[in-house]
């Protein structure tokens, strides 16, 4: 099977699409937010949020990607930084 097929059976096997996958891991990153705010081991770092919970974090958004995506594959995920400053949200990839 390759990816084309893959995407299009996603919704399928999965129930939810990748998108609704990516917006239900954005607001568990918002219900965690003020718990990572005061652990100093999250704290201006990036954090990737799988079945939500952290699942890794990093400084470096790019690097925490990267790293993220060889350990468990290109899956819906979200990537949100934890500061006190309001985030804008961004997906990446494509559906």
């Amino acid at each position: 099977m390759n990816i084309e097929q893959l995407k299009k059976h996603w919704d399928e096997w999965f129930g939810s699409s990748s998108e609704q996958i990516f917006e239900r891991e954005r607001d568990n990153f918002l219900k965690l937010k003020e718990e990572l705010l005061h652990n100093q081991a999250y704290l201006n770092k990036y954090v990737a949020i799988i079945n939500g919970k952290v699942a890794d974090s990093d400084n470096d958004e790019s690097v925490l990607v990267e790293r993220v995506y060889k350990r468990y594959g290109y899956i819906p995920l979200y990537i949100g930084k934890v500061t006190q400053e309001q985030a804008i949200s961004a997906r990446i990839g494509e559906e």
